[in-house]
């Protein structure tokens, strides 16, 4: 019995992030060649809760960014409807100088401020530099900023396999006039999410934040998918797609059909088949029910994989978003970075 805990043990292991490596995925992304040299600490404007805002108020917000001052316009963002536990803060803007090649999401208010700016070719993580305390990296500023890379193919691929695809035929490319084009444009499509949270990335954020793991974990994944609603919105995706959380859970521990024995601690197959068959038995049937979502989203703290390949980062069925079963997304949860690919999960999702 011992040696077989033991196989067990070892078992597990192959498949879970060390916490070593959780941390420096969480604080660094994948690209944690990085050192803590390379970080930017920065003095960034108080943001004040939606409660004292009025809702069509406009915030100009500078932020310095490689000795460059960008000025951007902020808007409140609603991403959560009223019954989902969120954050007062969520906000998403353009740049108004020196252009307006920049997109912002942000969430949290004051020094609780974390998000992304966006470029064509670059991504900047803002987090809040008490963050980086915990690691004993301390300033006087209020912001930390981490420049990366969007080419998110250098560390991290889609598990997606495209002999999957129910409509092959979608592929074959049709020749459509320009007045066809410009007459058949589509309004924006709002997807409701229910947003799901395992035990493995609840694990961590207990280990790592303490007391105040809650907190963390409930600010992060909210300021995700404000990352992933600015990611859509900044594509060329015709109709524009725009995120609504009605349902957000933590699965502090694991329920019985969602335990790791079900996917091998980790396999991305199992772990998609075992989730969709999972959220599905949760949602409302009755679309018009507030609570109802039409995609699931796991966040992940496993460190997914698929037979011996390690560097899968996500993992959703190709043109699933009308399927009850199959309308759904796992993905490494850890890394801020990981919004790429949950983006482009969920594209394949929506074909």
């Amino acid at each position: 019995m011992f040696f077989f805990l033991i196989f067990v043990l070892k078992f597990q292991l192959i498949f879970s992030f060390s916490f070593e490596t959780a941390k420096n995925l969480h604080l660094f992304g994948f690209q944690n060649e990085l050192s803590e040299s390379e970080l930017s600490f920065v003095e960034l404007p108080r943001i004040r809760s939606k409660r004292f805002v009025d809702d069509f108020a406009t915030i100009h917000f500078p932020v310095l960014l490689e000795n460059e001052t960008i000025v951007f316009q902020l808007k409140h963002k609603v991403l959560a409807l009223d019954h989902v536990d969120s954050d007062e803060c969520v906000l998403q803007g353009q740049s108004i100088r020196p252009n307006n090649s920049f997109s912002i999401a942000l969430t949290g208010c004051g020094k609780d401020t974390q998000g992304l700016i966006l470029t064509d070719k670059h991504f900047y993580v803002i987090r809040p530099s008490n963050f980086f305390n915990l690691i004993n990296v301390t300033s006087d500023r209020s912001h930390v900023i981490q420049k990366r890379s969007t080419n998110q193919e250098v560390y991290s691929k889609c598990g997606v396999d495209h002999s999957d695809d129910p409509h092959p035929e979608d592929l074959i490319h049709h020749h459509i006039s320009e007045e066809f084009a410009a007459v058949h444009k589509y309004s924006d499509l709002n997807i409701e999410l229910g947003l799901f949270v395992d035990d493995a990335m609840w694990n961590f954020f207990i280990r790592f934040y303490g007391d105040d793991a809650e907190k963390q974990i409930k600010r992060f994944v909210i300021a995700a998918v404000n990352n992933i609603d600015i990611l859509f919105s900044r594509s060329t995706m015709d109709p524009k797609v725009h995120l609504r959380i009605t349902h957000f859970e933590i699965m502090k521990t694991s329920p019985m059909a969602m335990s790791r024995h079900h996917h091998n601690s980790g396999d991305v197959t199992k772990l998609l088949e075992t989730f969709c068959t999972f959220q599905a038995g949760l949602n409302p049937v009755d679309d018009k029910d507030p609570k109802h979502w039409d995609h699931a989203l796991l966040l992940t703290g496993y460190d997914i994989y698929r037979g011996n390949e390690k560097t899968v980062a996500g993992f959703a069925p190709v043109k699933g978003m009308c399927v009850d079963l199959k309308s759904c997304t796992v993905n490494e949860g850890l890394d801020f970075g990981t919004v790429f690919v949950i983006a482009h999960e969920m594209g394949h999702s929506l074909g």
